[in-house]
């Protein structure tokens, strides 16, 4: 909540407040989706879990960056890292599939 009443959000009122935690809140559903589809090995599921963390990645990179967005960028590229080493699943499907 600190974020919402001071810095470059403060002057913009309650409704950049509403704004931003609709977005949160998007966020959170495209991760726990991402989550839940790795759990259920979907073949999508590595992709999606990909785009949403790269994503969160990026953005964190193109706002000001201060000590909390470095330590959530490093958090987000070491989920990155987890998704590439645990989802062998999809990398041995992927190579069975390309065999002719």
């Amino acid at each position: 909540m600190w974020a919402l009443t001071s810095g470059a959000w403060a002057h913009q009122g309650a409704a950049a407040g509403v704004v931003l935690v609709i977005l949160g809140l998007l966020d959170l559903a495209a991760l726990g989706s991402a989550a839940w589809w790795l759990r259920r090995q979907r073949r999508q599921a590595h992709l999606w879990a990909l785009l949403v963390l790269l994503a969160n990645a990026a953005l964190t990179i193109t706002d000001q960056m201060g000590w909390i967005d470095t330590l959530y960028l490093a958090a987000t590229l070491a989920a990155v890292i987890a998704v590439l080493l645990r989802t062998r699943w999809y990398w041995a499907r992927a190579a069975r599939r390309a065999r002719p």
